[in-house]
């Protein structure tokens, strides 16, 4: 799976209020796969166990391990030192003792790539999702009348991507807000048809966001679609993929 972003630069480096995003595929050595498990702690090893088949063992560690190495690079600390905290809907953070660094960050991941979104004093919320064949009725179950309204003008290719162009800027908001499917996804409209700039555009009086987010629409790599939610208008957004 060829990730379309370039690479860092040498003298990698993130200020406030911009947002670096980061893609990778999970294909990797054993040895390299055997390093990144050394990185993660006990708990993540444990829950990398519970996984049935061995390719989401492989994709938990990969991401996991990836994402304490791009900490570590910012922070410039050693990826394994890095703890964790979430809050009650389970969303992940950096542990108190990072805290006075305001880096932010979310992960997202597919079947076959990883997305990771970096900031600092900014809420952040990213996914991505491969485009495939849909059921129809995920579009009555999650979207709002206005969102089905443009959908349905929309035919073939351009009804899948306007599905997934939706669904991704509606997951990053809620991933954003902390919530995950904890919050109506109908209670906010989001732009969905292609080369239609990523935008809310309407939000109901009980939705309960709580702050008016700012999407930028993402495309990791072919037959990838992705969206990224920031609680203001980022000063910059910087894609890259990742390289071991």
């Amino acid at each position: 799976m060829l990730i379309e972003w370039p690479l860092p630069p040498s003298n990698l480096s993130i200020n406030a209020g911009a947002v670096h995003v980061w893609a990778w595929n999970y294909e990797c050595s054993i040895d390299t796969l055997n390093r990144y498990m050394a990185l993660l702690s006990a708990d993540e090893r444990s829950r990398m166990q519970r996984f049935r088949f061995e390719k989401d063992r492989v994709r938990f560690s990969v991401s996991h391990a990836i994402l304490r190495i791009l900490l570590g690079r910012y922070l410039c600390v050693r990826p394994s030192s890095i703890s964790f905290g979430q809050n009650g809907f389970g969303k992940p953070s950096l542990a108190q003792v990072w805290a006075v660094s305001d880096l932010t960050f979310n992960l997202s991941h597919t079947n076959h790539i990883g997305l990771l979104a970096i900031a600092i004093d900014l809420a952040i919320g990213v996914d991505t999702e491969e485009v495939l064949p849909i059921e129809c009725g995920a579009v009555e179950r999650y979207f709002s009348d206005q969102e089905r309204s443009s959908l349905a003008t929309l035919n073939g290719s351009d009804w899948l991507e306007g599905f997934y162009n939706c669904w991704t800027r509606k997951e990053a908001i809620l991933k954003a807000e902390g919530l995950g499917l904890n919050m109506r996804q109908d209670a906010f409209d989001v732009s969905l048809s292609p080369n239609v700039k990523a935008a809310v555009l309407e939000v109901r009086a009980n939705a309960g966001l709580t702050s008016k987010w700012h999407l930028v629409e993402l495309r990791p790599a072919f037959g990838f679609v992705g969206a990224l939610a920031t609680n203001v208008v980022p000063s910059s957004v910087a894609c890259y993929c990742f390289a071991s």
